[in-house]
Formats: C-alpha cells, sequence, structure tokens
C-alpha cells in the first residue's frame, strides 16, 4: 500500500505542467500524525469539514504553520467565531436572500473576512 507521501508526490508529478492548480488535501477522518506526514510530503492546504475535530488535530500538528487551513462544508451559526479563528479559507454555501435582510447577513460575513480576504458569491436566478 503506498504512503501518504506517496500518493500525494503522484499527484503532483501528474499536475506538473499545470501551474495554476491548488491541491487541497482532504484531512477528514485521518489522524494528525498523517496529516503531519503529507505536510512534510509537501502539501500546501489542507481541508476540514468539521470544527471541532479540526480544533482538536490542529492543536496536535507540529507543522500546520506551513499550510494553508479550508474549512469546507456546510458551517452552522454557532461554529463561524471558531471557524475564523482556525481557517484561512472557509469555503461554505448559503443562500442569501432566504434571509430576512440579505444585506445585513453579507455584512455579518463581510465583517468577517481577514484583511485582503476573498469572498466568492454565487448568484442564480430563474
Amino acid at each position: 500500500m503506498k504512503t501518504i507521501a506517496q500518493n500525494l508526490k503522484t499527484i503532483q508529478n501528474s499536475l506538473q505542467k499545470q501551474q495554476d492548480i491548488k491541491i487541497v488535501v482532504v484531512t477528514k477522518t485521518r489522524t494528525p500524525k498523517q496529516i503531519e506526514e503529507a505536510i512534510a510530503a509537501g502539501a500546501c492546504c489542507i481541508g476540514e469539514n468539521r470544527v471541532q475535530e479540526a480544533e482538536e488535530k490542529f492543536s496536535q500538528i507540529s507543522n500546520i504553520q506551513l499550510v494553508e487551513k479550508r474549512f469546507i462544508g456546510r458551517l452552522q451559526t454557532n461554529k463561524i467565531n471558531k471557524a475564523i479563528r482556525l481557517f484561512d479559507i472557509i469555503e461554505s454555501v448559503g443562500v442569501l436572500h432566504h434571509m430576512a435582510d440579505p444585506l445585513i447577513g453579507w455584512e455579518t460575513l463581510t465583517d468577517c473576512l481577514k484583511k485582503d480576504g476573498l469572498m466568492l458569491i454565487g448568484l442564480y436566478s430563474e
């Protein structure tokens, strides 16, 4: 069976010609030791989908400061403040127009952005 480092190197080599691709190593269900191995092997971005699990794992990973940390998935309102502290990027889907006041929702989200942060918004209509 291939190691995490071997798998990552295989993927990186296959994408070598594509300079603008960033690999997000999704670490759900992986141990802190396995995540450290991936980081040591060259992972520059990791993704988690549970705030509480990420908090526990990140505190045990000695080289966590070397990677960009992403939250990927649905983010519960009661976990937003913790997620903002833990993650560099939050990739979550919500529907502003279902809120009582979408503008207040928008302003709340933009207030949470780090300096020079980025928010992607998808718009659709019928």
